[in-house]
This record gives C-alpha cells, sequence and structure tokens, in this order.
C-alpha cells in the first residue's frame, strides 16, 4: 500500500513506502492492570520519513499519554494507567507516497466506571425506585453486581441499601415518610467497586395529596359565591403548598381556572345572574396535584 514511483536521471526508480512494523503481540488485545505503565512501540519505516499521529477512539489523546517519534521509531506511554486508558489506538503515517495506518487494543484491568442515565422511576409515600443503565467501561471484567445506597440529606456518610442487585432496577422501601434523601449506585467487578452514579438533588419521600374535604357553598349573590373546603385528610407527605380551584359552566365540557389559594376559602365574583355553574378544589404539594374534590351534592351547582 502506498507505494510511488519517481524517475530520476539515468532512468533511476526509487520506491517510496511507509512500513508500520506492529509486533504481533500488540496485534493482540493489549492488557494491563489498573496503576501500572503503559508503553506502545512501534518501528516505522518511510522515504521520505514519514509524519505520525497517534489517536484514541477517533479522538485526540489526552494529556497523560506521551508521544515520542523518531525516523525509525513511534512510541505512546501512559505512566500509571486507568480504566478511562482502555480502548483503541491509532496510529497514521503519512508522506508523499501516501497514508497507511494500524490500531492497538488497549484493555486496562480496573474497577468499573459509574453506571449511567440513573433516573427516578417513582416515588411513593414510603419508596423510591431507581433505574439506570450499566457502565460505560466494565475494567475489563463482567459486572458482577450493583451496590445501592441511602443518605438522609442531614446525614454526611451513605448507608448501603443492598449489596447484590443483579438487575438494572431497585425499589428502596421503607422509607421514613416525609424525609429527603440521596441516593447512589455502584458497580462491581472482579477488581471491585467501582465510581458511583448519584441522585443530584435531594428526593422527598411523599406523593400528591388527597382531594380536600367538604367543598361547600357559605354564601351567595346575584354575582358572587363563597367557597369553603377542607384540608385533605392525607398530605401524601408533603405539606400541601395551595389549592387550585376551577369552575365549569352549565353546557360546556371546559374547567377554567379561578385561581389559586393558600387559604380554604375564597369568594368568585363577576357570575352571570341566571347561569349554572360548577366549582371544583384541588390540593397540590411538592410532588403534584390531588384529584379534585367535586361538590357532595347538587347544591354547589348554582343558579343566579
Amino acid at each position: 500500500m502506498g507505494y510511488h514511483v519517481e524517475r530520476k536521471e539515468r532512468s533511476s526508480i526509487v520506491w517510496h513506502k511507509i512500513n508500520l512494523d506492529i509486533d504481533p503481540d500488540l496485534r493482540k488485545i493489549v492488557t494491563c492492570k489498573a496503576g501500572t505503565s503503559l508503553r506502545l512501540f512501534v518501528p516505522i519505516k518511510g522515504r521520505p520519513t514519514p509524519t505520525i499521529q497517534w489517536d484514541k477512539d477517533e479522538a485526540p489523546l489526552k494529556d497523560s499519554a506521551q508521544v515520542e517519534t523518531t525516523s525509525s521509531y513511534t512510541s505512546l506511554v501512559i505512566d500509571k494507567t486507568s480504566r478511562n486508558d482502555s480502548g483503541k489506538y491509532t496510529i497514521s503515517a503519512e508522506n508523499s507516497s501516501g497514508l497507511k495506518s494500524a490500531f492497538i487494543v488497549v484493555r486496562v484491568l480496573d474497577t468499573p466506571s459509574a453506571p449511567v442515565n440513573l433516573k427516578v422511576k417513582e416515588i411513593t409515600n414510603q419508596s423510591v425506585t431507581l433505574e439506570w443503565e450499566p457502565p460505560l467501561l466494565d475494567g475489563g471484567s463482567k459486572i458482577k453486581n450493583y451496590i445501592i445506597e441511602k443518605r438522609e440529606s442531614t446525614r454526611k456518610t451513605f448507608a448501603a441499601v443492598a449489596t447484590n442487585c443483579h438487575s438494572l432496577s431497585w425499589k428502596i422501601e421503607p422509607l421514613q415518610e416525609g424525609c429527603s434523601y440521596y441516593f447512589r449506585v455502584l458497580a462491581e467487578n472482579a477488581y471491585g467497586v467501582g465510581l458511583p452514579s448519584a441522585t443530584m438533588d435531594p428526593l422527598k419521600v411523599s406523593e400528591v395529596p388527597q382531594s380536600p374535604k367538604s367543598l361547600i357553598v357559605t354564601d351567595q349573590t346575584k354575582t358572587s359565591i363563597s367557597l369553603a373546603w377542607e384540608k385533605p385528610e392525607y398530605d401524601g407527605g408533603s405539606r400541601v403548598v395551595q389549592y387550585f380551584l376551577e369552575v365549569q359552566q352549565k353546557g360546556q365540557e371546559k374547567w377554567c381556572p379561578v385561581n389559586t389559594f393558600k387559604t380554604m376559602d375564597t369568594t368568585v365574583s363577576n357570575l352571570n345572574p341566571g347561569d349554572e355553574y360548577l366549582f371544583r378544589v384541588t390540593a397540590i404539594n411538592d410532588k403534584g396535584k390531588s384529584d379534585p374534590k367535586l361538590p357532595y351534592s347538587k347544591s354547589l351547582m348554582c343558579i343566579f
């Protein structure tokens, strides 16, 4: 590959070529333990002397990799390897005759990288269900299991919830209702426990509240109505922060917002005399909205 014919005086012929002399051992997967050094040595031949370029996984090398190139060889040295040094290293040599490339696959035996795409699948007032995907780097060894840990937001240390999880999801229970927790997941292989993947913000163990109680009419005029209700019997483990009132006019399907309220009573004004209205109220906490509370009877379908 890469031959070029150049004619000189006296009809002599000079063949230009490039040769990367990869050692047979380097054509196999090169394996080393994390923390040890890696040295890749490749003799080169070429006329004229080729330009050498090293890449890893089709991207530039990191600063930790030291490259030395002479007219007869090129070498790459990493003094202290880690799982991140695993990958496909490509050597490219180029001169006027063309381009020639070769690659060397390196596997660093290490603990796994962090699991990816850690998500909260479900939160209730007593549990949190997490799901995730395997680490991008397994450390050169099959993932044996996952470790799940929790930490109350008021504490500094994590405690193990499960140490032998073989799936990509886990339901953590029982948890203290109303408390906030951080969670993290770690993968384990034959070389040990890897890096953690953690929730960024504390998760409050709660759910949406129940509906408000006893939505009633307390007063009305020709153009207004006064309403009152009671707080939900169960707030979902998180304090109700406001209530959302809606109105529906007879003959229409759409519910229209009236307003949000921090109190449990209000007066709705500017109603049309003679029209019929139905009202409903929803409780809201930091997890979301309850089911709406509808009136117990038609007493709230007011005709003015």
